[in-house]
């Protein structure tokens, strides 16, 4: 009687072929994981900015020079700018007026200047002012008074292709 030392032809391809099949699963599996988290992660990242901006928002407001008030005015476009003067700086400690506006570009700006902001005047940004650029694609930016709390404002912010963000900023003025 002989012994059977090695794999037929029959047993090797039929091997090959389920080990193929596991690969292809396996494979697809490997696609939808790197799909999800690509997706999941713009989500994430999303989500941060938001709640930067909310963070940046409420501390402007929670440090609000005591001899001033929140300025809210309204654009052509009935969008919102809010204008306050605050201790929460990032460029420079002698810039302590801050805007919160939207721009025709559709990017939501925040403005730490010298002097308070005003629409009808032609500003040169460079020597008086910084800009920072919190989100592009707004398309439309609204901040009320909280109607029972009338130190507390809801703010809206409409995105384009996005849903939308409302919160509240309590104060403790």
């Amino acid at each position: 009687m002989r012994n059977k030392k090695a794999f037929t032809l029959v047993e090797m391809m039929i091997s090959i072929t389920l080990f193929s099949i596991i690969i292809i699963f396996l494979y697809q599996a490997l696609d939808v994981t790197k799909s999800s988290n690509k997706f999941y992660s713009k989500k994430l990242q999303e989500l941060e900015v938001k709640s930067d901006i909310k963070k940046l928002m409420f501390l402007d407001i929670m440090n609000l020079d005591s001899n001033s008030s929140i300025i809210i005015a309204k654009d052509k476009d009935d969008n919102s700018i809010l204008k306050l003067k605050t201790s929460n700086l990032y460029h420079n400690d002698f810039f302590t007026n801050v805007t919160y506006l939207l721009t025709k570009s559709n990017k939501l700006v925040r403005i730490e200047s010298v002097d308070i902001f005003n629409k009808e005047k032609v500003y040169n940004l460079e020597d008086k002012s910084y800009v920072d650029v919190l989100e592009n694609n707004v398309s439309k930016f609204i901040i009320t008074n909280d109607k029972k709390y009338k130190k507390d404002y809801i703010i809206y912010i409409s995105y384009k292709n996005e849903e939308n963000t409302i919160f509240t900023l309590k104060s403790i003025h």
